[in-house]
């Protein structure tokens, strides 16, 4: 098996920058020389991201994003991106909407890989890391 993204755009919002999205998790795997994986990208409302984080995660209440890593030899995951609050987060750090949805791709894809944000620090190296690879997708 090759490098499959899956893009489903489950709540229907039409605003999911799929070839950017595409390119960015490829550029993301090729840093880190992934040749196999299979990595679906699911946009959703916030009703529903809300029920996954409590059912999952044990948190009540809607998040950006979730990344469930399904296989970590294979480099299996989904991404679960909840559309309606990275659009609010978009307004609060003044970015584009597309420039969020592309962050929090990036994000998921980071943790599949391995980067953790649970400390300041953390957070901090996967912010830089975000900041590369949106710059390597807004390039072309």
């Amino acid at each position: 098996m090759a490098i499959e993204i899956n893009i489903l755009d489950e709540g229907e919002f039409g605003i999911i920058p799929e070839s950017k999205t595409t390119q960015i998790v490829k550029n993301i795997l090729s840093d880190y020389k992934v040749d196999t994986a299979l990595i679906n990208l699911i946009y959703v409302n916030d009703k529903d991201i809300h029920e996954i984080n409590k059912e999952f995660l044990d948190h009540d209440y809607p998040t950006d994003v979730i990344t469930f890593v399904l296989d970590e030899d294979e480099k299996e995951a989904e991404i679960i991106i909840g559309v309606e609050t990275a659009l609010e987060n978009s307004k609060e750090y003044n970015a584009t909407h597309e420039s969020e949805l592309l962050r929090l791709a990036a994000h998921g894809v980071l943790h599949l890989l391995g980067h953790d944000d649970h400390s300041d620090e953390d957070r901090a190296a996967m912010h830089e890391l975000e900041n590369k690879y949106l710059g390597t997708v807004n390039e072309q």
